[in-house]
């Protein structure tokens, strides 16, 4: 690695899925990367691999520069997979991986696809509770107006064509 390094983020949408990503890093030209890539792979060892093959990557980002420490990457990989034994779709994968390196070492935070799908899902479920509550209480209302003798206009209309009658 030189004196100041090059870090990139490099990711993939998954064959057969719409909407999930392979995550990589690039320190250089050296990309490093959770081997596991699919829901197959739940509960089986992590392991780290490095390679020079940028092009299977569809989307590259810069993500900032550092300066080699005394702990160089395979090191903090080999604490890394040490505390993120096994992999896991929805937890210790590919995407974490890379949210760790660059938290590591840029001091930069990324969310994940869990994180950014978790938000979405929690923030969906208070609408969906917001909804149900509003739904109880115009219920509720409209119970009690009518046993404590409230009428709608309809209801007006009948009552007066019996006495009408």
């Amino acid at each position: 690695m030189s004196s100041s390094s090059k870090i990139y983020l490099g990711k993939f949408t998954l064959s057969g899925f719409v909407v999930a990503e392979h995550w990589a890093v690039c320190v250089d030209h050296t990309w490093y990367e959770v081997a596991g890539i699919s829901k197959l792979d739940k509960g089986n060892p992590n392991e780290i691999v490095s390679h020079q093959n940028s092009s299977k990557y569809s989307r590259v980002k810069l993500l900032g520069s550092m300066v080699p420490t005394a702990e160089n990457v395979e090191q903090w990989n080999a604490k890394w997979l040490k505390t993120h034994p096994n992999y896991s779709v929805n937890g210790d994968n590919c995407q974490l991986y890379v949210k760790d390196f660059v938290k590591y070492f840029l001091d930069a935070d990324l969310d994940t696809q869990n994180w950014t799908v978790g938000r979405a899902m929690a923030g969906a479920g208070i609408v969906t509770v917001l909804f149900g509550v509003a739904a109880t209480l115009i219920g509720v209302y409209i119970q009690g107006t009518h046993e404590k003798g409230h009428r709608t206009k309809d209801e007006e209309k009948d009552v007066e064509k019996v006495g009408a009658s």
